[in-house]
């Protein structure tokens, strides 16, 4: 019978091998591996440590849920930080940013303002001057 390797990508999966039978041990291992590398990775992504944690935790859920799927191609790692990868794309992709009606910018805006008195015509008759305009004046 072989030795069990004592680190490294042949340990992890086996380690990926004993969670697909069950083994909470070798998920607990798991788990204190790649719980902070994986928080980390999130938080270049989504830069909240609320939603990171959230989506570490879902990573590692996966994992416990299809370790039987893993088929050794890759190493555990790749195989792990491509389902972070994409639960950090959806995580974006359901984060939008606030749409702002230039409507309700140009109201905060006084009427009195020389810069707005000078470009009121050419707000009111070039919508993407308006949103340059606004975007400038703010920033």
């Amino acid at each position: 019978m072989p030795t069990p390797p004592d680190e490294g990508p042949e340990l992890e999966g086996l380690w990926i091998q004993q969670i697909a039978r069950g083994d909470r041990g070798a998920f607990e291992r798991l788990y204190r591996a790649y719980q902070r590398p994986l928080f980390r990775y999130f938080l270049h992504f989504v830069h909240t440590v609320e939603l990171a944690e959230e989506l570490t935790d879902d990573v590692l859920v996966e994992v416990w849920k299809s370790a039987a799927r893993f088929k050794g191609r890759s190493k555990p790692s790749v195989w792990m930080f491509g389902i972070a990868y994409h639960k950090a794309m959806d995580a974006l992709r359901r984060r939008r940013p606030p749409v702002v009606e230039l409507h309700a910018v140009a109201e905060t805006v006084p009427a009195e303002s020389p810069t707005w008195a000078a470009t009121a015509f050419n707000v009111t008759m070039f919508p993407f001057g308006s949103a340059v305009f606004f975007f400038s004046a703010i920033f």
